[in-house]
């Protein structure tokens, strides 16, 4: 899929407004809510002094004690439903249901009207708060609309007489809040629709000058050099017209430039080519004159003890002279690669080592270590062999999946293999390269980039492939590199 100028416009901007828009709607929906809530308390406290002073002047009025709920609850209840609109319930100090009055107005209240509720089996928070000394409210969406239900506990000279419950239909606080909702919706889309098409308009307005300039430059690196039209506009497009010109001006003369440096190169790869077919001369003086000499004195025949010591000091001779050429071709070769050791590496043994760094890392993944094999010595750097193993486990241990053993196994071939989530086609073809596998706000995505390098510096090869959810990387080191398997 090819990523025009106007689809990444379109997509950039769709996604920023979209989320932009998304945390507006959200911050807007939050204040409403936060608005209800803040009305609710202030009228339930309201609601709550209200009747309370109702029921001290009816208690004052009627002389009443403990059991006044229990006596007059039936007065109380209508008169405090139609007082406030609302379904009253009023409760025992023992918990038990005395009585519940419903405003007939109220259709919503009496469609979903609770006859009688058990304390011990309710689930309504209000109910058991208010028996726990607390006033409180809940909200309870049902098919056609929210229901309120306040409950506080009621006393009179600091004696429990029992619970006052109230039930008010909030429908129409909600369904103005939606509707708010809605209309912001509306607006938002009005507004990405007119975006959209001023950048449709902004958009044609920039790419043809581009698409004037790309077949401009196509007739270039076709070595067509005519005139390139110049961009008739008041923006950075007119100046990138003018770049245009000054850079057709300019690349003839840097053709001539290549081609005298082209000519620097073939002549450098001809002293190249000459200087090696000397030293393959100086090599093989030598090495024929070493030759000879052994033929000679190996014969079954040969017994001249004269000719022997010659034979023996010019072999001598000759071994020092080949001996100080091939250290000079060793210090030519290290100037040029830069400075490298090599050393004799177990590399099973070396392996256990560096696992052991790495199990506590492991660990918190949830992984194990299996390693198998025989011993097997690698005549390597000790420290790229280090940095190869430690960043193909690293990278074992941080996408494989928790809970999961990383097998090791080290021969003729080193293989890690993993249980890790399936590789898409386009991972698979990208592996090596730099930037394309990060695991967290603080990863650069380079350790299969490095260890390729290195793999390669010491003239081997590392693959990696998936079958189902396993994931094998192998490593393989050529005999010329001096892997061996130890007796």
């Amino acid at each position: 899929m090819k990523w025009t100028i106007r689809k990444k416009f379109f997509i950039g901007f769709s996604l920023i407004f979209l989320a932009a828009a998304l945390f507006a709607y959200s911050v807007i929906e939050k204040m409403l809510e936060e608005h209800v809530h803040e009305r609710i308390t202030t009228e339930m406290q309201t609601l709550q002094n209200t009747s309370r002073q109702y029921l001290l002047q009816f208690a004052e009025l009627q002389g009443a004690d403990l059991g006044m709920f229990n006596e007059y609850s039936r007065p109380i209840a209508n008169e405090l439903s139609k007082i406030n609109s609302m379904a009253v319930s009023l409760y025992h100090a023992d918990g038990t249901f005395l009585y519940e009055a419903m405003p007939l107005q109220e259709s919503l209240l009496i469609d979903h009207q609770e006859f009688h509720v058990d304390l011990s089996e309710t689930e309504h928070a209000e109910l058991l708060q208010a028996f726990d000394d607390k006033a409180a409210y809940t909200l309870t969406p049902v098919n056609d609309g929210t229901i309120l239900y306040f409950a506080y506990p009621f006393y009179v000279n600091g004696d429990f007489y029992g619970v006052v419950r109230f039930t008010s239909d909030y429908t129409a606080i909600y369904a103005q809040n939606k509707a708010l909702l809605e209309r912001l919706t509306l607006i938002t889309g009005i507004i990405f629709s007119a975006i959209l098409v001023f950048l449709m308009i902004f958009t044609n307005q920039l790419i043809k000058p581009l698409h004037t300039l790309t077949a401009a430059a196509k007739r270039i690196a076709q070595r067509d050099f005519q005139t390139i039209p110049t961009v008739r506009t008041s923006d950075e497009l007119n100046e990138l017209s003018i770049q245009f010109q000054h850079m057709q001006q300019n690349i003839t003369h840097y053709i001539q430039e290549l081609e005298i440096e082209k000519q620097r190169v073939l002549t450098a790869e001809e002293k190249r080519t000459v200087f090696f077919q000397h030293v393959t001369h100086e090599l093989k003086t030598p090495l024929t004159t070493i030759s000879g000499y052994a033929q000679i004195i190996g014969a079954e025949s040969f017994d001249d003890q004269a000719f022997l010591q010659k034979a023996a000091s010019r072999i001598h001779l000759e071994s020092q002279r080949l001996n100080e050429m091939v250290s000079r071709l060793l210090s030519l070769s290290t100037a040029e690669t830069g400075p490298r050791s090599t050393e004799e590496v177990d590399m099973y043994s070396f392996t256990q080592y560096i696992l052991e760094d790495l199990e506590l890392k492991a660990g918190k993944y949830g992984m194990t270590f299996k390693l198998s094999g025989e011993p097997t010595i690698l005549s390597a750097n000790r420290n790229e062999m280090k940095q190869i193993m430690m960043n193909v486990l690293d990278n074992a241990i941080k996408h494989g999946t928790p809970g999961h053993a990383i097998d090791i196994h080290v021969s003729h071939e080193i293989t890690v293999s993993n249980h890790a989530p399936r590789l898409t086609a386009e991972i698979k073809s990208q592996l090596f390269e730099p930037f394309v596998l990060r695991s967290s706000k603080d990863s650069h995505g380079l350790g299969l980039f490095i260890t390729k390098q290195l793999v390669e510096s010491n003239h081997g090869t590392i693959t990696m492939e998936q079958q189902d959810q396993t994931v094998q990387v192998k490593m393989i080191f050529p005999a010329g590199n001096k892997l061996e398997t130890s007796a």
